[in-house]
């Protein structure tokens, strides 16, 4: 594990304990769920650079290098917009995690470059994943937009006697 490493998880802790303090701010079953919810999104984030770091030697190649610490640019404001995740910082939220996915597949791509690694099934299938998650963010974009504009469910008065 090399020092570049060791910052870069720093950037993860630090989400997870914006995580803790979100669920620490709300002590309810819906807290529970939005907590646990960032908490997966984020493990997942973190999960693949370091499958991918320790698969690769990140430290010897310059561009992986930069693509590094672009990647924990991205993931600080991600860690910054968790606790109005589900509020105001939604959307910022959103866009520093689709950063770091994007991130992810071009330090893939630039530390993987001409090694046996970089194959074409592998690089296929990890396009195929990633794409699926931006697509999947996509659409939590879009209902949260059109839920924001009041155009899906208009609230109701409920009447109990």
């Amino acid at each position: 594990m090399s020092p570049l490493e060791l910052f870069f998880d720093l950037v993860f802790v630090f989400a997870f304990t914006q995580v803790t303090a979100l669920l620490a701010d709300d002590l309810t079953w819906t807290g529970l769920v939005r907590a646990t919810t960032l908490l997966v999104i984020v493990w997942w984030a973190w999960v693949g650079y370091s499958w991918l770091t320790n698969a690769v030697r990140v430290d010897d190649i310059i561009p992986a290098r930069i693509v590094v610490f672009a990647a924990m640019g991205a993931g600080l404001v991600m860690g910054l917009a968790i606790p109005q995740a589900f509020g105001d910082h939604g959307v910022l939220f959103g866009f520093s995690y689709s950063a770091v996915t994007g991130l992810f597949l071009l330090l893939y791509f630039v530390s993987t470059l001409g090694s046996a690694v970089g194959t074409l099934a592998t690089s296929f299938y990890l396009v195929l994943w990633l794409d699926v998650d931006q697509i999947l963010w996509g659409l939590c974009a879009v209902s949260w937009i059109i839920g924001g504009l009041g155009l899906v469910v208009p609230e109701r008065e409920h009447a109990f006697a």
